[in-house]
């Protein structure tokens, strides 16, 4: 085990990623999301965003729910463009969470990722919540 692993508890996360040109439009124009694939990754226990690290967000992600984690895997966050992709989706206590930050931390053998996550809507679009379905099968 590196020293990063002792240091630091740590638990496996369940990642779900989104291909990256997998997209494709219907006839109303509106985004078609693909399947995600699963991803297990090793980090922290996520714990709460403190206050002066939730004003560096946008505006937008201030007021919803966010949890932090650290990790030693690269999370992805959503890109705009024709090589774009959507974010990565952390499962935490059953609730889907969408990364909107992900910052490398460069400490010498400690090097790991800063992640900050917002949950998302409650009526999900199904697509994470049937991959956990197809996967715990």
């Amino acid at each position: 085990m590196n020293s990063w692993g002792r240091l630091i508890k740590q638990k496996t996360i369940e990642v779900y990623r989104y291909p990256n040109n997998g997209f494709t439009y219907n006839e109303y124009g509106e985004l078609v999301t693909p399947t995600p694939e699963r991803l297990e990754i090793q980090g922290s226990y996520p714990q709460r965003v403190k206050a002066n690290k939730l004003l560096t967000l946008p505006e937008n992600v201030q007021s919803r729910e966010t949890i932090r984690l650290f990790t030693k895997e690269k999370l992805r966050m959503a890109r705009e463009g024709d090589s774009g992709f959507l974010s990565d989706t952390v499962v935490h206590d059953d609730d889907e969470w969408e990364v909107v930050r992900c910052e490398p931390k460069l400490v010498g053998h400690l090097n790991h990722y800063d992640v900050i996550a917002c949950r998302k809507q409650i009526a999900p679009d199904n697509k994470v919540t049937e991959s956990r379905d197809a996967y715990n099968d």
